[in-house]
């Protein structure tokens, strides 16, 4: 159940209400052991609400799996909560507790204070409608929070939207990923197969409907591509 609902908030009286609606009666108590015991041993991870009071803080947070492969398992149209589960992942990677959502009146995926960044993952905005959604949640939030940077992570389109003075980068996620502090470190460290020092490398993404899939090779540095 937890699965089905990554991308939302969800406390632990309502886990208990959804698995006590299919069947199996369960105690609000054991719900929050059994997430505790998930979270300690590293499948799941949790975020915040920016905007919330802190007393709600600990009540209503949203959960991502730190594996996208075991996530791949329990969803039936998986796409949408994969993507945003990757950005989740990463996100988590490179800044550990400072990563929220926001949620008062309206949504943002992703809030990162210390840079003033607020981010929506969003499988596709060609529809107009959905544009319009994620478009107008970024700058309603960015009206309350310190926001310089807009983004909104995709599958694969790319653009940018200038809206009301402000500028909102469209990006897919392996082009995302690529650009990422931790994947440049990563391809300035990795060694080549011919010698111990440290030689640029390849970061090929392969992004299936199934699963995203980051795969790191070795490469010259005479012919490797570098970002």
């Amino acid at each position: 159940k937890l699965s089905e609902s990554v991308k939302q908030p969800s406390s632990f009286t309502r886990l208990a209400n959804i698995v006590s609606s299919a069947g199996q009666k369960i105690q609000t108590s054991t719900v929050i052991e059994y997430v505790k015991y998930m979270e300690e041993t590293w499948l799941l991870f949790s975020l915040t609400n920016y905007a919330a009071k802190f007393a709600e803080k600990e009540s209503a947070k949203k959960y991502y799996f730190r594996d996208n492969g075991i996530l791949n398992l329990f969803l039936i149209d998986p796409e949408t909560s994969l993507l945003e589960n990757r950005v989740a992942v990463e996100l988590k990677k490179l800044y550990g507790e400072e990563v929220y959502f926001y949620n008062k009146s309206v949504e943002v995926d992703f809030y990162v204070p210390q840079l003033d960044w607020l981010i929506q993952a969003s499988y596709s905005i060609a529809n107009e409608e959905t544009r319009e959604r994620e478009v107008s949640a970024l700058l309603k939030v960015g009206k309350h929070v310190s926001a310089q940077r807009l983004t909104i992570i995709t599958y694969n389109e790319e653009q940018t939207l200038q809206v009301n003075g402000k500028s909102i980068e469209v990006i897919p996620l392996w082009k995302w990923l690529l650009k990422t502090p931790r994947m440049y470190m990563l391809c300035m460290m990795m060694p080549s197969p011919t010698t111990e020092k440290p030689q640029k490398g390849v970061f090929i993404m392969q992004i299936k409907k199934d699963t995203i899939i980051g795969d790191i090779l070795d490469a010259a540095p005479d012919t490797a591509p570098f970002f």
